[in-house]
């Protein structure tokens, strides 16, 4: 890794032969970060350092009148690092002390508090994997643990900061398509699930709102090569779904049962949230059919007890072949 550090470096002062610009400036000091220390490194410099910005970080396919393409480059280059990074870290999540847990996850969600202040293409889809490594241990932890300490409730909460609507999904398209008035379709449309249904017309035709159409590869690696809009949109409403519908209804049943659902069925499940009580709101809830907070407490256990809730993160093609193996 120190390699790229200096490869970085060398591009720079001999291509551009002068000053460092503020934006360049910025870029090595991230590559100094990432390209000489470990991804737990990387989070304690976020934690430390409040001044460490980062910048909108857009797709390959990004107009390139908006940007600069060689720190977009760069930048992106520094975003796979990162990938590499949160992948071997997550796995260090799942067998730590619950208290260890929150303390690792509440310094990945200020990274992912930096990631968000500027969002781009890139920027969006390592908020999001950050997202999904938090929400599948804390949601691993609610079904199995028996104890539910306030660290836990509280990156639960942490995680529900963080909100993906509509419009900033179409305002995210018509920036990486350098789209400059907002397309009648979308326009048109009056209620959220309408707007979302219509920019998901927009991106392909004939796909079901809440499904990544054609171009099913939705790994992190993959998309940060190449620019897939319905993928993300795609990850977005997913992740959403989980923080904001699965996890809110895994704690309502830990409040109300005071023991961990691992095991239950989904009539147990039922009587103990009472089966008229609705799942919490997220950009999923009607797409996927969520309408009962034991239907999202139930689909949730099912995928800790499978396993399959670790491939959610998906941070390569075959983490998500490996979630039609275990679908099947």
């Amino acid at each position: 890794m120190r390699q790229f550090a200096i490869f970085v470096f060398i591009s720079l002062a001999a291509v551009l032969g002068r000053a460092e610009t503020p934006g360049e400036a910025v870029l090595r000091r991230w590559t100094e970060l990432i390209g000489e220390h470990g991804f737990g490194e990387v989070l304690s410099a976020v934690m430390d350092d409040s001044t460490l910005e980062w910048p909108a970080v857009h797709s390959l396919a990004f107009p390139e009148a908006e940007r600069d393409a060689s720190l977009d480059a760069a930048y992106r280059e520094l975003a796979g690092k990162l990938l590499e990074g949160m992948q071997d870290f997550e796995l260090g999540l799942r067998n730590l002390s619950q208290d260890e847990f929150v303390s690792r996850a509440g310094a990945m969600l200020a990274l992912r508090n930096r990631l968000a202040t500027q969002r781009s293409y890139a920027n969006l889809l390592l908020a999001d994997v950050i997202n999904r490594c938090v929400a599948v241990n804390v949601g691993a932890r609610l079904v199995r643990e028996p104890r539910v300490g306030s660290g836990l409730l509280e990156i639960q909460e942490q995680l529900a900061h963080y909100t993906i609507s509509t419009d900033s999904l179409v305002a995210l398209t018509m920036d990486e398509l350098g789209l400059k008035a907002i397309p009648d379709a979308l326009e048109r449309s009056s209620t959220d699930f309408e707007r979302l249904a219509a920019l998901w017309n927009y991106l392909e035709p004939g796909v079901p709102v809440g499904w990544p159409g054609s171009q099913s590869f939705v790994d992190a690696d993959t998309m940060m090569q190449s620019r897939n809009l319905l993928g993300l949109a795609c990850r977005l409403v997913g992740t959403d779904t989980l923080i904001h519908t699965h996890l809110p209804s895994l704690v309502l049943y830990r409040e109300r049962v005071q023991a961990a659902p691992r095991g239950a069925s989904y009539r147990e499940i039922k009587l103990a949230l009472g089966e008229r009580t609705p799942a919490p709101e997220s950009l999923g809830t009607m797409p996927y059919g969520i309408r009962r907070a034991a239907s999202a407490v139930s689909e949730l256990e099912q995928e800790v007890e499978s396993g399959k809730i670790w491939i959610r993160p998906a941070f390569t093609a075959e983490q998500i072949l490996d979630w039609h193996n275990v679908r099947q």
